[in-house]
């Protein structure tokens, strides 16, 4: 299962608190005062997780590290070192109010996986990744004959629709070469997918097995980057009306 699906993103997305944070507390400071948003975030985060039985959570938005003339804003780069401690220690609660998150049921882990065979070929395993223009044509065949088989007919709840086209259409921005490297012709597959959306989020959060705090819009936010990252493709006219 995926742990992180966005390349920018805070520390520890597991949720765990701070080593800051628990080095205070074992020196019996006053913890209430010392908890940063950082720790207070992922504190509700788990205990959310935890209440409703979830496995964890797949990261979708995160926090820049980039500076970009922003003094607050520094570049870490060592995972779990102590600049990193610091990065988290500065976020304030509007920085952790912008993470979004998708939270993972076993069905959504089975699908992400699923998905990444089903999108990924003979090739989902390997450690290094080839392609070509060829890809490109079996994700156009793929989609109609998912939309067609595993969509329509396997995939009997709307829950179950909702899992699968979640992690397909993860699987299709991570793996994104297609939109890329094609010969024309993908604008009605992009433009269908996008009508599946739009008509799968008319629904309720119940019908759709999902939770208003996180999941929503996780993934909302998800369609947003697949939106800009697909409409940005200059040399195709896509257009991805998903609401």
């Amino acid at each position: 299962m995926p742990k992180n699906a966005a390349a920018a993103s805070p520390a520890r997305a597991d949720g765990s608190a701070s080593a800051a944070s628990k080095k205070k507390a074992k020196k019996g400071g006053d913890t209430k005062d010392e908890t940063t948003p950082y720790d207070k975030y992922f504190k509700h985060l788990t205990a959310f997780q935890d209440k409703h039985d979830f496995l964890g959570q797949m990261l979708i938005k995160g926090v820049s590290r980039s500076g970009g003339g922003d003094s607050d804003d520094e570049d870490y780069d060592a995972y779990g070192s102590d600049d990193e401690e610091a990065f988290n220690a500065k976020l304030t609660d509007e920085q952790m109010a912008g993470l979004r998150f998708v939270l993972i049921t076993q069905n959504r882990s089975d699908q992400l996986d699923a998905m990444r065979e089903y999108v990924l070929g003979d090739q989902a395993n390997d450690g290094i990744l080839m392609f070509n223009t060829s890809f490109s044509y079996g994700i156009h065949d793929g989609f109609y004959l998912l939309k067609s088989g595993m969509y329509a007919k396997k995939a009997k709840t709307s829950s179950q629709k909702f899992d699968l086209l979640f992690a397909y259409t993860y699987t299709l921005k991570e793996y994104d070469v297609w939109m890329h490297d094609n010969e024309g012709d993908m604008e009605d597959m992009v433009k269908d997918l996008a009508k599946l959306w739009k008509k799968l989020l008319s629904q309720d959060d119940s019908a759709l097995g999902i939770d208003a705090e996180y999941t929503r819009p996780g993934v909302l936010a998800l369609l947003e980057q697949f939106k800009d990252k697909v409409e940005d493709v200059d040399h195709c006219s896509f257009k991805f009306k998903y609401n």
